[in-house]
């Protein structure tokens, strides 16, 4: 209806100042070619956007037995500190992990916003990350927030978490390390994948893990009350 009075005015202006057929015919035809492209380029932002919401979801409810096919049960030795300093940049892995454990266990338990959910990606995550992912704020916000809605539905309560020390690859640029999120619906096992850049720690990513072993065999866990204190 809008495009229909958008024509129906041009052709009104043109008539009014003597213009010839042929370029009315043309202008409308050119108008009408950009109106489909704008439909086009919102109808493949919109669907960006659903991928990506989507991917994010499977990554979370992917079954433990596809999991543990894929991976290879690791012994580790638990992270206990319980000092989480946030600073500009990260020169230390554990340091940097615990924060972002702390952050990451927030998110899922809606403790904190989606809006301070990306700017922690915004000013914490790896180049990669921030191509594929953050490069349209709106969008990211809005998927972040989707997720979390989807989430909140499943009435789950997350109640505390652990985390393992980082555990290096040979070059000593990438690291990983183990988190345990209790629930009163059982435990939740994640491996999250750090990076070195610039001389600063980054996250990449957040995925499903098989359970972990601990060395030490003390589970310290981190307590978390409402509102994430």
């Amino acid at each position: 209806m809008k495009f229909r009075l958008m024509i129906l005015c041009l052709l009104t202006t043109f008539l009014l100042a003597g213009c010839m057929e042929d370029d009315l015919v043309k202008n409308a035809k050119e108008m009408e070619k950009e109106y489909k492209e704008q439909i086009k380029a919102e109808e493949k932002e919109n669907q960006k956007v659903n991928d990506k919401q989507n991917e994010i979801l499977e990554d979370l409810k992917r079954p433990l037995d596809q999991v543990v096919s894929e991976n290879e049960y690791d012994s580790v030795e638990l992270n206990d500190s319980k000092d989480i300093n946030i600073k500009n940049s990260y020169e230390n892995i554990d340091q940097f992990a615990l924060y972002t454990a702390k952050v990451l266990y927030d998110f899922y338990a809606s403790n904190i916003s989606s809006e301070v959910f990306y700017e922690f990606l915004k000013n914490y995550s790896s180049k990669r990350f921030q191509a594929e992912t953050l490069s349209d704020k709106k969008n990211a916000i809005m998927i972040y927030e989707n997720v979390q809605s989807i989430i909140q539905e499943q009435s789950i309560n997350r109640e505390s978490y652990i985390i393992t020390k980082a555990t290096l690859n040979k070059s000593k640029k990438e690291g990983y390390f183990y988190r345990k999120v209790s629930t009163d619906d059982g435990d939740e096992y994640y491996v999250t994948t750090l990076v070195l850049e610039d001389g600063s720690w980054k996250y990449d990513s957040d995925e499903p893990s098989i359970p972990f072993e601990i060395e030490d065999k003390e589970l310290i866990e981190v307590k978390i009350e409402n509102g994430g204190e």
